[in-house]
């Protein structure tokens, strides 16, 4: 074999040597969320004493006269060290025949030990045809505990009542520290006499001012079904800030 044909082969096998060695050092490289340590990256280190985003409520959907639907379930980060700066999930609704006729993303953020409902409307041609509800959970952005600033927004003050043929559940957010929140959203879920969810909606409140404390209102679709076996006594509402 010639001089450069020997040349040509050594720097060919130098290139995959170096690219190899390339993959092995730079963490993330391969693109996999897990690294070979059977865990995940929190600021680049692995972790392997941490559990996954787990489902505390199992994903439901929600009808109201067959024109109406709501897909509403429950996340808990079961972690004290670590939060989720960003959940990625997507709702599946599917047909009496088990066909997906629905599906939608979301984003949330998660904080250590937190318990958080995710919420999502949908098409009234969905409510009929829906027969079931999934819940992927598609990514989740780890970070140490010391990386999120948690707000502390509480419920005051709450009441149901139908006005103008609407249910509507109504109170105030109360942010109870200094800092500013970006936006508080407020879940409210309406029950039955038994506790068990009848429908849920949401609104948003932006900019809520270190120690404000703000009135809102939820207010449900048009439904006499709803009306009818709601408990004002039952309902549940829920704020989550970022």
């Amino acid at each position: 074999m010639s001089r450069r044909g020997k040349q040509l082969i050594y720097g060919i096998f130098y290139m995959a040597l170096l690219a190899l060695l390339v993959l092995l050092i730079l963490p993330g490289s391969t693109g996999s969320r897990e690294p070979a340590c059977g865990g995940i990256i929190v600021e680049n280190e692995c972790v392997s004493d941490y559990e996954e985003v787990r489902l505390k409520l199992p994903p439901l959907l929600l009808k109201a006269d067959k024109s109406y639907a709501a897909l509403l379930a429950l996340l808990e980060n079961p972690n004290s060290d670590y939060g989720a700066r960003e959940v990625e999930y997507e709702f599946q609704v599917s047909d009496e025949l088990g066909n997906t006729i629905f599906t939608t993303d979301g984003f949330t953020a998660l904080y250590p030990e937190e318990s958080r409902y995710v919420h999502a409307s949908i098409s009234k041609e969905t409510a009929e045809r829906g027969m079931r509800a999934r819940f992927l959970m598609k990514r989740v952005s780890w970070v140490g505990s010391a990386e999120l600033m948690r707000p502390n927004l509480t419920i005051k003050n709450l009441k149901t009542a139908v006005k103008r043929n609407r249910i509507t559940a109504e109170g105030s957010v109360k942010n109870e520290n200094a800092l500013l929140t970006d936006n508080a959203k407020v879940i409210a879920i309406i029950k039955d006499s038994v506790n068990l969810p009848l429908f849920a909606a949401e609104t948003n409140l932006d900019r809520l001012r270190g120690f404000e404390e703000r009135e809102f209102a939820v207010i449900f679709p048009e439904s006499e079904e709803l009306i009818k076996f709601y408990d004002a006594s039952s309902t549940e509402a829920a704020v989550f800030g970022r």
